[in-house]
């Protein structure tokens, strides 16, 4: 067997070897030429379809709408798509991670610098300073113990320093990064010190350019589990319309997952997402929201609202919160609390601001007329409890416009046992409380008013004067602009239009019911101007016109409903009178004043003061 198996090797035929040979040499070339047909001859067409790959991106994924105010000049943005910037380092393309660090760490301190400005506002200076160095780690600096270090004359290297180097140091690592959302100035900065190994990409982005002003409103868009969505505010309620619908490909890939350019595809391009147009006024809310934080730093308040509308459709024109934050920058905050608004996201007990409508009750049902009298004692008992005036006196027989002008809680509990419970429940009902106004905002609540429901007389007694009932500023603001327009309640709503490939669909302004009669509403819109004029809330007064308003301070319920020291001061209103063109609502929380005569009055006088300026209103002639 040994001998046979060598014989048959020996016996191979050379003319075999040659024919196989020749077979090789013929391949080679084939595949050779075939090469050169496809990166020579075939190049451009190959390429254009490799770029057309690349390209498919952007048919894939849709543009997120973005969000506009309209202005006499056109639209104005109010949140806009641009690019910002990933930094990364390849440690495998830096041979000198001590040299690289040091020109790149100015650059780094910089951006933390400008971080920090927005820290400041909330940091004190001996708490915990943290630095982000990169995205996955976080270096916290001590700076008493820095001080300490300073003061014994010990060098203090920093820690992000060493974080840096360390991070460009890891030679097996493909990417390392460094800082994520860089704008492109700073970015620019980065590129001029052509440190090797360092390298950036883009990815897109929202920024608002108004910053913190109304910022509630607008809400922010971030990443939630790896997945980039809106969130409270616009971004949240409308996230999505504004994100639009991804497109979808259909094609083949080889073996490794790659498409074949060359296949048969299907693409359904992306649908991009629709822009949003507001009834915001920018003007109107910049002053708005900037005098509310001067007010609420002025009187040392935790906080506070400004709701403005147009009465005439229900157009929200304004709408503020303090403390409020920069949707650029909003993982800074406090805490995520601050994403809440509080003109929508927060009920309270309104306190006098509501008697105007038990006063609407009173008048629309004729149960009253604003010169109906009765006798103020002082003092009102009823199931065991006793309930006074705020300022504690008797005043006698009063009509009742007095009774809004000097505030009178035994006043308006007089209209409410005329009117009757059940007639009363109904009017608040009509008026839109207890329920959701369906503002096309995130977050908003209802308040309550289910007090009404049970049988004793003390419940709407004291809601008759705003309390053991439960509010919004912006359902305030839309009751009372029913009273401003002549009785009707409309829907608030702060998109006019949405702007897709299809064209531009407006919001048509929607009527919800006839809450009081025109002629109600005309004696009560008197009865508040005279509160101004001769009454507390004269510091809400515009010279030279003739504007209908209301105080209001409410004492905060505690644990188990007690009441505390604390106080949320507002104030309510609409002008010019006989005309109005906006109805407005602000609210202090807890100021250091004792009443919001002091307060909330001076603060809606010193806002609508610039809108009547603004839209340019004649003085009234007296």
């Amino acid at each position: 067997m040994v001998r046979g198996t060598q014989r048959r090797k020996h016996n191979r035929s050379p003319h075999r070897i040659t024919a196989v040979s020749t077979v090789f040499v013929l391949m080679g070339f084939l595949v050779v030429g075939r090469l050169f047909f496809l990166q020579v001859i075939k190049y451009p067409v190959y390429n254009a379809k490799a770029s057309g790959q690349h390209e498919l991106l952007e048919d894939l994924l849709p543009h997120r709408g973005e969000v506009f105010a309209r202005t006499e000049n056109g639209l104005y943005p109010l949140v806009v798509n641009r690019e910002l910037y990933t930094v990364f380092a390849v440690p495998s393309e830096i041979s000198d991670p001590v040299t690289a660090a040091d020109t790149l760490w100015p650059w780094v301190q910089n951006i933390h610098a400008k971080l920090a400005e927005f820290d400041a506002q909330y940091l004190d200076e001996d708490e915990l300073v943290e630095v982000h160095v990169t995205s996955t780690e976080v270096v916290t600096i001590d700076a008493a113990a820095v001080d300490a270090s300073v003061v014994n004359e010990e060098p203090v290297v920093d820690p992000g320093y060493e974080a840096l180097v360390t991070a460009l140091s890891k030679h097996d690592d493909p990417y390392e990064p460094i800082l994520n959302g860089i704008q492109k100035e700073d970015l620019q900065v980065l590129q001029s010190l052509n440190i090797p190994g360092i390298h950036w990409n883009a990815s897109p982005s929202r920024y608002y350019p108004e910053g913190p002003i109304g910022s509630h409103t607008l809400g922010f868009f971030s990443s939630l589990s790896d997945v980039k969505t809106g969130q409270y505010g616009i971004e949240g309620y409308w996230n999505e319309e504004l994100q639009g619908e991804q497109g979808k490909l259909r094609t083949e890939k080889d073996a490794s997952g790659r498409l074949i350019s060359t296949a048969p595809r299907s693409l359904n391009r992306a649908e991009n997402g629709a822009d949003l147009v507001l009834t915001i006024d920018p003007d109107i809310q910049y002053t708005a929201c900037v005098t509310l934080n001067e007010y609420v730093e002025r009187f040392n308040a935790e906080g506070g609202s400004v709701v403005i509308l147009d009465p005439d459709n229900g157009a929200v024109l304004a709408l503020c919160g303090s403390p409020n934050f920069d949707p650029n920058y909003y993982n800074r905050v406090p805490s995520i609390d601050i994403y809440r608004h509080p003109a929508i996201a927060y009920s309270y007990e309104p306190g006098s601001i509501m008697k105007p409508i038990t006063m609407a009750a009173g008048l629309d049902s004729g149960a009253i007329t604003p010169l109906s009298e009765y006798f103020d004692e002082g003092e009102y008992s009823i199931s065991g409890y006793t309930i006074k005036n705020s300022d504690l006196e008797s005043h006698g027989t009063q009509n009742m416009t007095n009774v809004l002008e000097l505030s009178l809680n035994t006043g308006v509990i007089y209209v409410a046992e005329e009117v009757g419970q059940k007639l009363f429940k109904k009017y608040f009902e009509a008026f839109g409380f207890g329920e959701t106004t369906g503002i096309a905002l995130s977050g908003e609540v209802a308040g309550t008013i289910a007090s009404l429901d049970k049988d004793s007389f003390l419940y709407t007694a004291t809601a008759s004067f705003g309390q053991g009932i439960t509010v919004t500023p912006l359902q305030m603001a839309a009751a009372f602009a029913a009273v401003a327009n002549g009785g009707t309640l409309y829907k608030p709503y702060i998109v006019d239009a949405r702007i897709t490939e299809a064209g531009e669909q407006r919001t048509e302004p929607r009527p919800v019911r006839q809450v009081i009669s025109p002629q109600a509403s005309a004696m009560l819109a008197g009865m508040m101007v005279s509160v101004i004029e001769n009454g507390h809330g004269d510091l809400a007064s515009v010279p030279g016109y003739l504007i209908a308003g209301k105080t209001g301070t409410a004492q905060v319920a505690g644990a188990g409903g007690s009441y505390t020291d604390k106080t949320i001061q507002s104030f309510v209103g609409f002008g010019p009178v006989d005309d109005p063109i906006f109805t407005m609502v602000v609210k202090l929380d807890n100021p250091e004043t004792k009443f919001s005569s002091a307060s909330a009055a001076p603060l809606f006088g010193d806002i609508a003061d610039f809108i009547l300026k603004y839209y340019h209103v004649p003085p009234t002639e007296r």
